[in-house]
């Protein structure tokens, strides 16, 4: 049931390490992936019983759709910064995306 959340947030983790110059496909991958995370949510909710609290299921999808949040403010920040400052700030900017990459993927994956 949520093998395609994994693939969504996977792939908007991914986009971190895509260039802040090329913001088209880092932000489409991102979307993209918010898009997954939602409609998963809402046929995972579907496909359990109604129990009137909060199940493993939904505390998975809620996660996801926050680390995808995550991602896209990352990808915001970097994106400023790139606009900001120009090219001279490009090899700083790969350490700023490095950094929130490993660090959601691994509070995603715990």
């Amino acid at each position: 049931m949520v093998s395609t959340l994994f693939v969504a947030v996977a792939a908007a983790l991914l986009a971190i390490l895509i260039k802040p110059c090329d913001p088209e496909p880092r932000f489409g991958l991102q979307a993209g992936g918010l898009f997954v995370a939602i409609a998963n949510t809402i046929i995972t909710s579907d496909l359990i019983p109604k129990t009137g609290i909060m199940t493993l299921a939904d505390m998975i999808n809620d996660l996801g759709l926050f680390i995808i949040l995550l991602a896209i403010l990352e990808s915001i920040i970097s994106l400023y910064l790139y606009r900001a400052h120009g090219k001279k700030v490009l090899p700083r900017i790969k350490i700023f995306d490095r950094l929130p990459f490993v660090a959601l993927t691994l509070i995603y994956i715990q």
